[in-house]
């Protein structure tokens, strides 16, 4: 159980992240904040979405969420997803029809 919750509250610290600056309307280099003004601070999840390219530095301690990157990243992930399912559904059902032979 607990390995299954790490993951979980870090997805929702990220979705925090992306939902303040997605209300601040914090979409380009124009429209940048800096996170204290709200209410966040630096943090590993903020480190890794900066790494990611979804959080975007335009200096002056201002960010800003690229949108686009944003869904490059959740497609990737979805697509990886998606395919770890599909190789898990086949190796059961190998599983199984060994299982029916044997």
């Amino acid at each position: 159980m607990p390995g299954s919750v790490i993951p979980a509250i870090i997805a929702a610290r990220m979705r925090r992240y992306k939902e303040v600056f997605y209300a601040a309307n914090a979409l380009s280099p124009a429209t940048a904040v800096r996170l204290a003004d709200k209410g966040l601070r630096e943090s590993l999840v903020f480190h890794k979405l900066v790494r990611q390219g979804i959080l975007v530095a335009v200096g002056d301690g201002r960010f800003y969420l690229d949108e686009v990157r944003d869904e490059a990243v959740m497609h990737n992930k979805r697509k990886f997803l998606a395919v770890l399912v599909i190789i898990s559904l086949g190796l059961l059902i190998i599983g199984i029809i060994s299982a029916w032979k044997g």
